[in-house]
């Protein structure tokens, strides 16, 4: 008897060592992820990416020649995936006929990742059609010091066609070809920069039929090259031919300005500081300048703006106070995850602005993790039998952020499911506010004036009514991207029960 107890007391060890060497098992999932190449076109390709056990995933696209990126590299430079439900991605701006390298990582907030997945392609062969389409482009006046007047006159009202006026040394020594290419990719950066796709982008800046053209805010003294060519809305389309013209602005009298803005670049304390250079055309005349978020200028013109600011600051500019003269090459004050203007323009002591207006538009982006945002920011429910309150207050200003509800479904999956759909409603609802308000009042209104405008950044209380006593509710809380709009996937989720 004594020997089966023993074994009996040996056997219930065994057991207990393999409960815990399985408990730690379960701790430590390692992540899985698989990519799915759904369609491949001669621009673009579209894949699926579905993850488990992760809470952050990311693609990287690279041409097919080059190194696969690390696991490590694809989490810091690439771009963002969902890891709760499979979602599905395009990139755009791809070369026909080049072969290309998606890599997608999944991981844990320990660190542990997944094996890197990916999926190889060549884009399909261009069907880019060349069509018979002829432009001219004519001065329209004599150049001004700040200022180029053009008439186009195309051979077809109806084909769509791209203008734009370039630095002649920036284009004097490219070809046809090679211009298109250029431009293809500065309309592509300019199109991601307003979260949208180039298709989506290319209705908003081709024109059609002859127009009188103006190019403003130039510097004098300077040689430009106006470009013109036929493109169709998709950009498959484009004329055989491009048409150039040569034009160059005399000597100004009274001061011009160049910007350099970090464009986009993240700002993640306070006070947001963006590296930025204004560089005059002369150093012995002075000036002043200005910036603000683009939202709280809405509607008014550059000059309206200037004049604005001289009426707050008149005394302190004609005893020479807030003027500057010179580069200036400083990290200029601004606001975190927004749409700003950098505005200068000349000024004479006792006299007033001298002189045109210069302005410039950029963006930026907030810095931070949403996941600490997620864990980091406090929701106090409070409920009656028919309602929730939810009053949210942030760690700190750097996210926009809203909270919605949900019915609980009593199953993990259903619950992720439903979430990611409201999610998803939430965007679409962004975007056709966004046309909305383009259509009545702005068309170079953006995503990101949408949702600074509709979210919230301090502490906000979100009310629930007309819920069903007797039923389990979710408040998600998250985050908001602002330059896309997007809702984190990282949230902070309380239920309720009425």
């Amino acid at each position: 008897m004594q020997t089966i107890k023993n074994l009996s007391i040996a056997l219930l060890s065994m057991a207990s060592l393999a409960l815990v060497a399985c408990q730690e098992k379960e701790t430590q999932k390692t992540p899985e992820l698989t990519i799915t190449q759904e369609e491949v076109t001669e621009t673009s390709v579209t894949f699926t990416i579905s993850a488990s056990n992760a809470d952050e995933a990311a693609y990287m696209l690279v041409e097919g020649t080059a190194a696969v990126p690390s696991a490590e590299q694809i989490l810091a430079e690439g771009e963002p995936a969902e890891t709760r439900v499979a979602d599905t991605y395009t990139i755009d701006g791809l070369t026909a006929e080049t072969g290309y390298v998606v890599a997608a990582v999944a991981a844990t907030e320990s660190g542990r990742c997944s094996d890197v997945k990916t999926i190889e392609f060549t884009t399909s062969p261009s069907q880019a059609e060349e069509v018979n389409f002829e432009v001219s482009i004519a001065l329209k006046g004599e150049p001004e010091s700040s200022r180029i007047s053009v008439t186009v006159t195309p051979s077809d009202e109806t084909m769509p066609y791209y203008i734009q006026i370039y630095d002649r040394e920036e284009v004097v020594d490219l070809d046809d070809k090679a211009i298109q290419e250029y431009i293809i990719n500065q309309l592509s950066e300019a199109a991601s920069l307003e979260g949208l796709t180039l298709r989506q982008y290319l209705p908003e800046v081709l024109k059609k039929g002859t127009q009188d053209v103006d190019f403003e805010e130039l510097v004098g003294n300077k040689e430009f090259t106006v470009i013109c060519y036929g493109m169709s809305y998709t950009g498959e389309k484009t004329s055989k031919s491009i048409a150039r013209l040569d034009a160059a602005t005399p000597v100004s009298q009274t001061l011009q300005f160049e910007f350099n803005i970090e464009n986009g670049a993240e700002v993640t304390t306070q006070p947001y500081l963006v590296p930025t250079v204004i560089t005059p055309t002369m150093d012995d005349k002075t000036y002043f300048y200005f910036t603000a978020p683009r939202l709280s200028v809405m509607g008014l013109s550059k000059e309206e703006i200037a004049d604005i600011v001289v009426a707050r600051n008149k005394d302190k500019f004609d005893s020479g106070e807030g003027l500057v003269s010179g580069i200036q090459d400083f990290e200029l004050e601004t606001c975190g995850g927004a749409e700003c203007i950098l505005l200068a323009a000349q000024y004479e002591a006792g006299t007033g602005i001298a002189g045109d207006v210069y302005m410039a538009n950029f963006s930026t982006t907030s810095g931070g993790s949403y996941e600490d945002f997620a864990d980091s920011c406090t929701v106090s429910i409070s409920q009656t039998a028919n309602s929730i309150s939810a009053k949210v207050t942030p760690p700190n200003k750097r996210h926009l952020f809203t909270s919605f509800i949900i019915e609980d479904a009593g199953d993990d999956a259903a619950n992720e499911e439903a979430i990611a759909a409201r999610k998803s409603e939430l965007m679409d609802e962004s975007e056709q506010e966004l046309a909305d308000f383009k259509e009545q009042y702005d068309e170079h209104y953006s995503i990101q004036e949408i949702v600074r405008y509709k979210y919230h950044v301090t502490e906000y209380t979100f009310e629930f009514d007309n819920l069903e006593s007797g039923k389990s509710y979710i408040v998600v809380t998250c985050g908001i991207q602002r330059t896309t709009g997007k809702l984190s996937n990282y949230d902070n989720r309380q239920t309720v029960a009425l």
